[in-house]
């Protein structure tokens, strides 16, 4: 960069030789502002300083029909009902709500593998079919689907 912060002549500018800003002036990284990502949820943000329980009722409120759907949890489509990021979202999730790691206590009970790659020692008073069935309920996209359920029902 030449003096005064211009570029010299010839010379290539990269994008992070400047920081963008949105039009009300808010700094976004680069990589924001390339894919056109120039500011977040406010109803993300809200729920990132709520108490987890508070954001929890919150999230399957705006979300638990889209948890609902055939197959695992959809973030894209959670990401565009937020406005947000699909990153965004899995870390309200995974972070703040702490839903990936909710089954870890029973994982380890199973002897399975938990979120951060530990493995428990199996309960030896699990019969072969109660293991079965708790395997399938340590899942985290299952127990989304369990919360959601429960929330659109009342339970």
């Amino acid at each position: 960069m030449g003096a005064g912060g211009g570029h010299r002549k010839g010379e290539r500018r990269r994008m992070s030789d400047e920081i963008p800003t949105t039009s009300s002036g808010i700094e976004v990284d680069d990589a924001a502002a390339y894919f056109g990502v120039t500011e977040s949820s406010d109803v993300l943000h809200s729920m990132m300083a709520m108490p987890r329980e508070q954001a929890m009722v919150q999230f399957f409120e705006l979300l638990s029909d889209i948890v609902l759907r055939p197959g695992d949890f959809d973030f894209e489509a959670a990401s565009e009902r937020m406005q947000c990021e699909g990153g965004e979202i899995y870390y309200l999730v995974a972070g703040h709500l702490g839903l990936m790691s909710m089954p870890d206590p029973l994982l380890q009970a199973l002897g399975m593998p938990d979120s951060t790659g530990e493995t428990g020692s199996a309960a030896s008073n699990i019969d072969k079919a109660s293991k079965g069935q708790l395997e399938r309920l340590a899942d985290p996209m299952r127990m989304m689907k369990l919360f959601a359920v429960a929330h659109q029902t009342g339970s």
